[in-house]
């Protein structure tokens, strides 16, 4: 397993930070935290970083079965992010404007007003800080097939990352 350097981890924090005011209208609703959240590998690098091996251990031995209503396995009880400020890109592009914006979903054609209902908030700025986090994953040492944006669940980089006996 790669642990981070302080270098990595700051500029990461630095990309991640630029986003920070995109979700300050959380309401805990959970919607955008529902099923599977994808993540590079450096995004799972850096939240096992804040966590002890049992936490770890706590979290993946803890995650039902995958349903329709699954929600992440860092969303507690009251559907707030335990990892809030780990938390991965995805999550951090996920919110509500203050101002209503009606946006027309692709996939189901529904219209959706962005001031009551979490959306992706993508932009000139999110896309900028998604490409310098893939070059910081590319700076890793890691195998080639991890690079760029292969995107796995919390989940899925545990298995490859931890062996057995250490889950």
């Amino acid at each position: 397993m790669h642990t981070l350097t302080r270098y990595q981890t700051r500029q990461l924090e630095k990309q991640l930070s630029k986003l920070k005011s995109k979700t300050d209208l959380c309401n805990s609703c959970g919607t955008c935290c529902t099923n599977t959240v994808p993540m590079m590998y450096i995004e799972f690098a850096y939240i096992i970083q804040g966590l002890t091996p049992g936490e770890i251990k706590e979290k993946l031995s803890a995650q039902p079965q995958q349903t329709e209503e699954t929600y992440c396995l860092f969303l507690d009880e009251q559907k707030r992010c335990e990892i809030y400020d780990r938390r991965p890109y995805v999550c951090r592009v996920f919110g509500k404007t203050e101002q209503s914006k009606i946006i027309k979903d692709l996939e189901s054609e529904k219209i959706i007003d962005s001031s009551k209902t979490c959306v992706l908030l993508y932009d000139d700025i999110s896309e900028a800080v998604g490409i310098k986090i893939v070059g910081l994953n590319n700076t890793l040492p890691i195998p080639e097939e991890y690079r760029g944006l292969t995107e796995k669940t919390f989940q899925q980089w545990s298995e490859i990352v931890f062996t057995p006996t250490q889950l």
